[in-house]
């Protein structure tokens, strides 16, 4: 949200400056963290411009809306959100070196450390103003993504494992 304040504050011409949409619950269970999110969505760069939808059933039709999606994770297992938005068409921005596995920077997507707010906020403006790079990184991602994290790739690998599981008990 910092890097996104920065974006807004900082946006000039092409119209509109950007509009931020938090999909998913804000970490229920964690008091201190949904407070400091109330605090950061209210400062007057964001405030009515930073929209949250708590729950999405089917969330390739939001990823279609979007111009871009931002995954700013310090911490995350697998990166599901950037696949499913490579999947969907829509250009990424995330943070290493969680996201590096999935995202090859400047191919697939942009990459960002998570802590550097200026230059994730930089990411997100090079996403959303160079639509053609992003066009490109868009066609990049989803053949990556098939290839990778498609369901052809998830048979062959459970192939591969209950192979190995029988030759061992053999």
């Amino acid at each position: 949200l910092k890097a996104a304040a920065i974006l807004r504050s900082s946006w000039k011409g092409d119209g509109p400056a950007p509009e931020f949409l938090m999909i998913g619950p804000k970490a229920s269970g964690e008091g201190d963290f949904e407070h400091k999110l109330e605090r950061l969505v209210s400062a007057p760069d964001l405030k009515g411009h930073v929209h949250h939808v708590p729950f999405a059933e089917k969330i390739g039709d939001w990823y279609k809306t979007l111009d871009v999606v931002v995954c700013p994770s310090r911490r995350e297992g697998f990166g599901r959100t950037a696949v499913e938005a490579m999947l969907a068409g829509t250009p990424i921005v995330a943070s290493y070196p969680e996201a590096a596995e999935i995202i090859d920077d400047g191919v697939t997507g942009l990459l960002s450390a998570p802590e550097y707010v200026d230059e994730l906020a930089k990411k997100i403006e090079a996403a959303l103003r160079d639509k053609a790079g992003s066009e490109k990184r868009v066609k990049a991602a989803r053949k990556v993504a098939r290839e990778r994290f498609g369901p052809k790739r998830y048979m062959k690998d459970l192939e591969k494992i209950y192979a190995e599981l029988l030759e061992g008990s053999a």
